[in-house]
């Protein structure tokens, strides 16, 4: 089955952003714009940073706040989760990319999320063959497929995971998965998932899995897959900043789209820089 031509091309594009990651989406947001073709460009932020990152974004960039697409959904997770309230941002900025695809629904072509802490390194084709590409991981995580199971009564259907760092949405799939959440439960769509959170477990729900799940189940003629091989979440461990890509990026553009800077991978660079750091302060504190 041939893709519809109303899915070829994205529409729209939205990062999700706190100032804790602004240092690599100034680099990031100057190479989506570079690599990545969308009619619009937008990215989200918590009130208080807007006026920062409006400075720190080029102007091609729409930066809006968090409240415009989920209100006080913040002030919800955190009574939700109790005692785990340090992942209750790791759960809105899932929530806040979701409701961007909820607006976008009725629109036509494709809608890409892409994570703010992520820089393509040339440009990336969503759309081949009439087909949407998907990027994969290599990972299983149990718990988000029993949420899934919960909200979609679906199952894991094939061994790659959709927790990718991206995802090329058509807007009439998304469209199907929201009516499906929305009609089925007779609730608006973020009560929902959240009724199928098991919120005890620290992480317990993934948008890219959940999405890439419902689509499998309806579309999988017109999805095509990459591996995990095609891009890489280490890039503190490989090249120690974002800043350095300016230097390196070219040694990497042959074997990865795209490449992430998380920060939980500490790496290499980063261990040498603290270590230093402290000898430094023990050297003049005595």
């Amino acid at each position: 089955m041939s893709a519809p031509k109303e899915l070829l091309g994205i529409n729209a594009l939205c990062s999700v952003c706190s100032s804790q990651d602004l240092e690599t989406w100034q680099i990031a947001s100057i190479s989506i714009l570079k690599y990545l073709e969308s009619n619009s460009y937008t990215l989200i932020v918590p009130k208080e940073d807007v006026f920062t990152f409006k400075r720190k974004t080029p102007s091609e960039i729409i930066v809006l706040t968090e409240e415009d697409f989920v209100g006080d959904l913040a002030l919800q997770l955190r009574h939700r989760i109790g005692g785990l309230n340090t992942r209750s941002g790791w759960y809105l900025q899932q929530f806040i990319k979701l409701s961007f695809l909820y607006k976008e629904r009725f629109n036509k072509g494709l809608s890409l999320i892409w994570d703010a802490d992520t820089v393509p390194l040339k440009k990336i084709k969503f759309i081949e063959n009439n087909k949407v590409t998907f990027y994969t991981a290599n990972e299983l995580h149990e718990p988000y497929f029993e949420s899934i199971y919960n909200l979609l009564q679906l199952r894991k259907k094939i061994i790659p995971s959709f927790v990718s760092q991206c995802m090329a949405c058509p807007n009439q799939w998304t469209l199907d998965f929201f009516n499906y959440l929305e009609h089925n439960n007779e609730k608006e769509w973020i009560e929902v998932i959240l009724e199928s959170i098991n919120f005890k477990e620290k992480s317990s729900f993934s948008e890219y899995e959940t999405l890439g799940t419902f689509f499998y189940s309806k579309f999988s003629e017109q999805m095509l897959f990459k591996s995990h091989s095609n891009w890489t979440r280490y890039g503190n461990s490989l090249i120690g900043h974002p800043n350095n890509l300016k230097f390196v990026s070219w040694a990497f553009r042959a074997k990865y789209d795209f490449m992430a800077f998380e920060k939980w991978d500490k790496g290499f660079f980063s261990f040498c820089m603290s270590y230093i750091r402290n000898k430094i302060r023990n050297i003049f504190n005595g």
